[in-house]
């Protein structure tokens, strides 16, 4: 016999939801299980070089750059853009060493991410207001198109 879900239960349910977010987040330094697993997934497929029990699996910073350019596409064209994204390949080569242990490149990935985000937040914003959309008509292209 199964009662309904009521709203207490509901918001049960939802602060566990929650939690359980937080918690693979904080594990995943600041990704979701499915950010992770498509970050390893990448990583894994452009490892480079053999490794010793002394030496990390690494990517190099071409396979890097070629990501970026990938995620990126327009950054040729926009010198500030690439020379942003250039300093944070930069930052994220912590050791110095050329390469980009998973650390390093989760580190540039989950950056870049922000970024990506951001800008399109700002082009969003811009756009509602170009054409005019009220907060609740451009709440219903987000829920429409899931973006």
């Amino acid at each position: 016999d199964e009662r309904p879900l009521d709203f207490h239960d509901f918001k049960r349910l939802e602060r566990l939801h929650r939690k359980a977010i937080r918690v693979s987040m904080e594990k995943n330094a600041g990704c979701t299980n499915a950010e992770m697993e498509k970050y390893r997934g990448y990583f894994d497929a452009n490892v480079e070089g053999s490794f010793t029990e002394h030496a990390e699996p690494h990517m190099s910073n071409r396979a890097v750059r070629m990501l970026l350019a990938g995620m990126f596409p327009d950054s040729a064209l926009d010198r500030q853009r690439h020379q942003r994204i250039a300093q944070l390949v930069r930052d994220a080569d912590s050791d110095g060493n050329g390469v980009f242990d998973f650390d390093e490149y989760l580190w540039l990935m989950r950056k870049v991410s922000d970024i990506m985000d951001r800008e399109n937040l700002v082009r969003g914003l811009q756009l509602k207001k170009v054409l005019g959309y009220t907060r609740e008509e451009a709440k219903q292209f987000r829920d429409l198109f899931a973006v």
